[in-house]
């Protein structure tokens, strides 16, 4: 099921890292690293984060071994943490726009809004051509009630890649949030038409068709909700009818 607003839409992987011999004190750390990263996809994040570590202490300038302990700290909820580690990861690779964008997303669970955009603008710095990281500062902008910026970094990450189906999303419910409502109905109708079995996409944009008081149109999504989530379709019908059922009490 869709998230409401897509925290990542694009998730931060854990790369296992073949090893490279004949460079002093980098192959054990290779070792102890990729131990780390089979922990941690197996979600045994205290081991991973262990092995991370020891892979730090034979190659402390190593970016991604921080990044990937930092990643580790975000699984384990400790994301003052995982800051940190990101931030070191930065300091010894400052052109490591994934450590920046993995910053960014830590800092808006830490509801450090202002400092997570910075993050994100330092990324796309780095790398213009990162459509995650518009979507993400998009979210970012959007927990901040700048909407108009949001709009303007989601329809950024739809440019540069056409094809992600949460982008939409997001960019719908900004519209609607900005008062663009025949906006918003554009931007849903692409989520059903991407993705015609989505229970949620349909909700959505029959929720959608309610603002701007389409009820015959809404009735169509209802039906396309209660063949796949009759619970879904429920609150959906609650909303198409909420005025009947306040007049028959």
């Amino acid at each position: 099921m869709l998230s409401r607003i897509a925290a990542s839409l694009l998730a931060s992987t854990i790369v296992l890292v073949p090893a490279a011999g004949g460079v002093q004190g980098l192959t054990t750390a290779e070792d102890r690293h990729n131990r780390g990263v089979a922990l941690f996809k197996e979600g045994r994040y205290e081991q991973a984060a262990e092995f991370f570590i020891k892979a730090i202490e034979l190659a402390p300038r190593w970016a991604q071994a921080h990044n990937d302990l930092g990643m580790t700290y975000k699984r384990l909820g400790r994301l003052d943490q995982a800051v940190e580690a990101f931030k070191i990861a930065i300091s010894v690779s400052p052109g490591y726009s994934l450590a920046y964008f993995n910053l960014a997303g830590t800092y808006r669970e830490l509801g450090r809004y202002e400092e997570s955009v910075a993050a994100y603008q330092n990324a796309l710095n780095i790398d213009p051509n990162y459509p995650a990281a518009y979507n993400n500062l998009g979210v970012t902008y959007d927990l901040m009630g700048r909407y108009e910026d949001a709009l303007k970094a989601y329809i950024e990450a739809i440019r540069l890649e056409p094809n992600l189906v949460e982008v939409y999303r997001n960019l719908g419910f900004a519209y609607q949030k900005s008062g663009q409502h025949q906006k918003a109905l554009s931007a849903l109708s692409e989520v059903v038409k991407r993705l015609p079995e989505s229970a949620v996409a349909h909700f959505d944009l029959g929720v959608a068709y309610l603002t701007v008081g389409d009820r015959h149109s809404a009735l169509t999504q209802y039906a396309a909700v209660k063949s796949k989530d009759p619970q879904l379709a429920a609150k959906l019908y609650k909303n198409i009818f909420r005025d009947n059922l306040v007049e028959a009490k």
